[in-house]
């Protein structure tokens, strides 16, 4: 009996350590970053490699699982869609806390008025490369001329023209419609005609055909931008008011340099 007892107690104990010994504490992959491929419609994911003996990672996008790697490092093929990534290590069925995430989701502005370079108002827009945030300026002060990315003008005197255009900044020297100095050192950027899709079915900008001035053809319509350190935006025209000169506008600005997708 007292065989059978010392023999059972051994084995609880060796269950135990077995238990105990399967729980592993992994080291969450850190310094995770995105940026775009050449092709400018993949996404690279790059992060340290852990130290810890490990089987791979997995990488996640929108909270779902999408691959597992061997290395360090990703590239999320076309996806055609933007969101947020985060990256886990594994071994075995024990795996790490996540990452913190990166995410490919543009920034999105709404209700934005704009006006004609000759009317009342700020007739620049400008994105911050960081945050992705939509700030409208003064074109008639060149002391903001590093922070503007594009304007609207008729292309004459006045602002009573039959048609509006999106303007590459570094033009307004040569503005039919401007009688005052403007030297500066305007941002150059370029624009798309108006695109097949609305403004919220745009997955992808195209890679070609951008141009430094893009007639409106369209309100309601959606424009890509171009601008000249290379990233992409899309603007909407929402509604134009020649008695005014306002452009009422809405804007998506994809902050991961040289990426195409602004789906959203």
């Amino acid at each position: 009996m007292k065989r059978i007892l010392a023999l059972s107690i051994v084995s609880l104990l060796f269950v135990l350590f077995i238990g105990c010994e399967s729980e592993v504490t992994l080291t969450a992959p850190e310094n995770l970053t995105v940026t775009a491929a050449t092709n400018e419609v993949d996404v690279v994911l790059d992060w340290d490699e852990v130290i810890e003996e490990i089987d791979g990672y997995i990488v996640y996008f929108n909270g779902t699982a999408i691959d597992t790697v061997a290395t360090a490092g990703y590239t999320h093929t076309d996806p055609q869609e933007t969101g947020s990534y985060y990256v886990t290590a594994y071994i075995g069925e024990d795996e790490s806390d996540p990452s913190t995430s990166v995410s490919t989701a543009p920034v999105v502005a709404d209700n934005i008025t704009l006006a004609e370079i000759n009317a009342s108002g700020n007739s620049g827009l400008g994105w911050d490369r960081t945050s992705g945030s939509a700030t409208s300026y003064s074109m008639a002060d060149a002391t903001n001329a590093a922070f503007i990315d594009f304007y609207f003008s008729d292309w004459a005197a006045g602002y009573g023209g039959s048609s509006y255009s999106f303007i590459s900044p570094d033009l307004v020297e040569t503005d039919p419609g401007v009688t005052w100095n403007m030297s500066g050192s305007w941002n150059s950027s370029s624009f798309t005609n108006a695109l097949t899709e609305s403004f919220d079915n745009v997955t992808v900008l195209p890679a070609s055909g951008y141009y430094n001035t893009s007639e409106i053809t369209a309100t309601n319509a959606a424009y890509g931008v171009y601008t000249n350190d290379g990233y992409y935006g899309l603007v909407e025209v929402k509604s134009i008011n020649t008695n005014t000169g306002e452009v009422e506008i809405r804007v998506a600005f994809q902050p991961v340099q040289g990426l195409r997708i602004l789906e959203h």
